[in-house]
């Protein structure tokens, strides 16, 4: 059982993802497993559109240890070997027919098919039997394309462009996959990518090349579409980039020759050699917060983290002698353990993993691991032996002293699962392992990926990492949810038995709003500690930590029996639902509530604001009852043309509307601009029209350092914020000490002034909350901007952010009404000192 957690920097959108299937139940089998006279396994995959409509010959890439052989495809045709499995077509009736004596363990079908959007089946036999059919419904897909140009309007050849995608999966998937694709510019700079589902308006990419700088940006279908008739005449122009440069020397001075010097940039790597002078020049770097790794033969590892800025001074490096670094992991009898992997996981920090990987970090055949170039100060790693116990965040530092490391045998924990009362053996349980999250407001971090379903009475489960409080949930139907004692990492092979206690289910069906089944509906479960995330109307499976089920093809739903209350969200492509656990009965059917939309024109003054990604936040999902987890709910969407933008999959309820603004936890915002935060109130179903900006005046200012400040500042960390300014009612009685017997503070609450001091403090919240509030980053000398700001009196706040000491609360402006200057005239906010 493995459970990692990456805290590296990532951009906004998903990492890619290229996946291998590996089961190690399988590996070693022949690959011409089938026998005359042998009874086999036969599985059909039939591929149709989202009507129901046959797609003939659609193209499939099958993933699995051992590879899928031609003699394994009955039906179909084998076409070639792949880099991670065989690719394969179905036939002109849309069918993928497999025969083999034993299927492996982990089989994946990736289907990528000319006119239709990318589709991801897994089948898990740990979990799940191995069906004998399934159907993929994969939705029809627009080609995203274009020209990539340099600052000079010339096309960049050789540019690569990478669309952020998600895979479609079933409804029962309990995981999202993201497209793994790099597309290069012609000659003539243009490309294109003809798999965009159409449910999508825009599509996220990342386009790179080492002599510009990176671009991330999104392309609307209105601009960027591409067919066959008539190609893309939408067009990107990447920027210049910023150049670092700087030496790289030894201890004396001497320059070093050959030295490798690299960056990254999110998923932008920049890397070069230094001449004979030991000078280098990495180009196309971006303004921003990176580490700076150099290393060289029989030097050690050095690194800096620095600010990309314009005009910044040269960043040189001094590299002394490698330091040595011996590693031996051995067995519970001493044997060395060979192909352990020294995974390095932190130096100075957190890494983005590029400072190591031209490091081969393997044992060798006697379990030694030896680094000659290693840093000369503490790093950490984990030792992971193949098939065995991980031991995470082992200090390690260069020395003559050898690191050895013992890890002990997994923790396996096995049991069965049986009736306390009649004590006869239970099947068709749940398995879920877990561990206890060291803040305890979270409660329990459950690995959904590694849940299953037995189909026996016994269970098992593996945990591979060391740490402390790792647990089993166990749930089936009829029986209150058991949970078992917290295991150490180290106490190996245990015996744990569940005694469930007998209890009636919680069920019910899930309908849309003409009574009809919503079948598959997925359904999550926030109780004490969970939480549920939801991004354009469906569950984010990297943030959502909480029970996932899915109803069947009637909506009907079975949950065991909890202790504790909980929420249940239930998302379809008809609607959602939101509901407490109490409100749930067997006879009544859940009714979805109709999925809202939200519509309109963005624009920054008269301009329409084009091609610009927007947030919308939205849901009531608060209760009366506490400790029954978090729940949120976050779209977004992207302007067209003619700044018009639309959102069809929103909650109803209170949300807010406003521009996309990044905030990198290193380097801060990533441009310099504002937005409106506009608040609505949408009823379910309803299609709201909404227009942002257009309206009001510009205000500009400029913010200044705390006086004494000598610390350089980096401005793109600083935010300012504006509100409008409202004053709060004022209760006609000393509050503080009415208050401190709360008694008397009621019983005045429940006076002729008491009650026009709560009628008061309804009305000012409701007009705080009905306000639209306005959100500017920062740029060079602490200059900002704030656009379409209605006339009225303001208060803002201002903050340097990240560990720069710095900023104001409270301050007064005004904005005047259009009648005492030109509206077309900016407002000069002046300087504003920070404290």
């Amino acid at each position: 059982m493995t459970s990692w957690t990456l805290a590296a920097k990532r951009w906004s959108f998903a990492v890619f993802l290229m996946l291998a299937v590996v089961s190690l139940d399988s590996v070693g089998a022949d690959e011409n497993a089938n026998e005359p006279g042998t009874e086999v396994q036969v599985f059909e995959l039939r591929v149709v559109d989202l009507d129901g409509n046959v797609v003939t010959n659609a193209s499939i890439e099958i993933r699995c240890r051992p590879r899928m052989a031609a003699t394994d495809i009955v039906v179909g045709a084998f076409e070639k070997k792949g880099t991670y499995g065989v690719m394969v077509n179905a036939d002109s009736a849309g069918v993928l027919r497999l025969q083999r004596k034993q299927f492996p363990k982990n089989i994946s079908f990736s289907i990528v098919t000319e006119g239709f959007a990318p589709y991801w089946l897994e089948l898990d036999q740990n979990k799940n039997a191995m069906p004998d059919s399934a159907t993929a419904k994969i939705e029809p897909a627009w080609a995203v394309g274009g020209v990539v140009l340099d600052p000079g309007g010339r096309p960049i050849e050789g540019a690569e462009v990478h669309p952020s995608l998600p895979f479609r999966t079933p409804p029962t998937a309990t995981r999202s996959l993201h497209v793994g694709t790099s597309i290069k510019t012609d000659a003539n700079g243009r490309w294109r990518y003809g798999h965009v589902p159409t449910s999508k308006r825009d599509v996220t990419v990342a386009i790179n090349h080492p002599q510009f700088g990176p671009l991330r940006t999104n392309l609307s279908r209105s601009e960027f579409e591409s067919t066959a008739e008539q190609p893309s005449a939408g067009s990107v122009t990447l920027t210049q980039g910023l150049t670092l440069a700087g030496f790289v020397r030894d201890p004396e001075g001497n320059p070093i020759e050959d030295a490798t010097v690299r960056t990254k940039f999110l998923n932008e790597l920049r890397e070069v050699k230094t001449d004979e002078f030991g000078r280098y020049q990495l180009t196309g770097c971006e303004e921003r917060h990176c580490r700076v790794v150099v290393f060289a033969k029989e030097r050690a590892l050095e690194m800096k983290e620095v600010h990309v800025r314009p005009g910044m001074k040269p960043v040189d490096f001094v590299l002394p002698p490698g330091g040595r670094v011996k590693v031996r992991v051995v067995d519970a009898d001493g044997n060395g353990l060979p192909k352990t992997r020294i995974f390095l996981q932190r130096w100075r920090g957190r890494v983005d993993y590029f400072e190591f990987d031209h490091v081969d970090c393997y044992t060798d055949e006697n379990g030694i691991w030896e680094w000659n170039e290693a840093p000369l100060d503490v790093f950490e790693a984990d030792i992971c032996p193949p098939g065995g116990m991980q031991l995470v965040q082992q200090p390690i530092v260069a020395g003559d002293a050898e690191h050895l490391f013992q890890p002990p045998p997994l923790l396996v924990i096995t049991g069965r699962v049986l009736d306390a009362e009649s004590g006869e053996p239970i099947t068709g349980f749940r398995v879920t392992p877990g561990h206890r999250n060291d803040n305890p407001s979270i409660g329990f971090d459950w690995y959904k990926r590694e849940a299953y379903t037995s189909n026996s009475a016994d269970y098992r489960v593996e945990f591979n990492r060391s740490g402390s409080g790792y647990v089993v949930r166990m749930e089936a139907d009829g029986y209150r949810v058991a949970q078992s004692r917290d295991f150490q990492f180290d106490e190996g092979d245990v015996t744990f038995d569940f005694q469930m206690q007998p209890a009636e289910s919680i069920t019910g069906q899930i309908v849309d709003a003409n009574g009809q089944p919503a079948a598959h509906a997925g359904l999550a479960i926030s109780n004490h500690g969970a939480q549920i995330s939801i991004q354009d109307g469906m569950f984010r499976d990297s943030s959502t930590y909480a029970t996932r089920l899915a109803a069947d093809i009637d909506g009907r739903f079975s949950l065991p029996v909890r202790d504790d209350p909980f929420h249940v969200v239930v998302i379809h492509d008809q609607g959602n639902a939101f509901l407490y656990s109490e409100s749930i009965q067997a006879d009544e059917p859940i009714e979805l509530r109709p999925w809202s939309s939200v519509q309109g024109t963005y624009r920054i003054g008269a301009t329409p604001a084009v091609n610009t990604r927007l947030t919308l936040s939205g849901g009531e999902f608060r209760s009366d009852h506490r400790n029954t987890g978090r729940v949120y709910a976050t779209a977004t969407t992207v302007t067209d043309g003619q700044g018009r933008y639309r959102h069809d999959r929103l909650f109803d309820g209170r949300g807010s509307i406003g521009r996309e603004i990044i905030m990198m936890v290193d380097d801060g915002a990533e441009e310099i601009t504002s937005t409106p935060r506009v608040p609505f109130t949408i009823e379910a179903g309803e299609n709201l029209e909404l227009d942002l900006g257009g309206s009001g005046r510009s205000a500009i200012g400029q913010l200044q350092a705390p006086p004494n400040h000598r610390e350089p500042i980096i401005w793109s960390l600083a935010t300012v914020h504006v509100n409008v300014r409202l004053t709060p009612p004022t209760p006609t009685v000393n509050r503080a000490k009415l208050q401190q017997n709360p008694a008397q503070w009621e019983a005045w609450l429940q006076t002729t002034p008491g009650l026009d001091y709560l009628a008061a403090a309804e009305a000012y919240n409701r007009e705080r909350s009905n306000a639209t509030r306005f959100f500017a980053t920062v740029g060079a000398d602490g200059l900002f901007r704030i656009d379409d700001i209605p006339a009225g009196e303001y208060e803002l706040r201002a903050d340097l952010g990240q560990n720069q000491n710095g900023s104001i609360r409270g301050h007064a402006l005004s904005i005047p009404l259009s009648g005492e200057s030109e509206s077309s005239e900016l407002v000069d906010l002046g300087i504003i000192q920070l404290e």
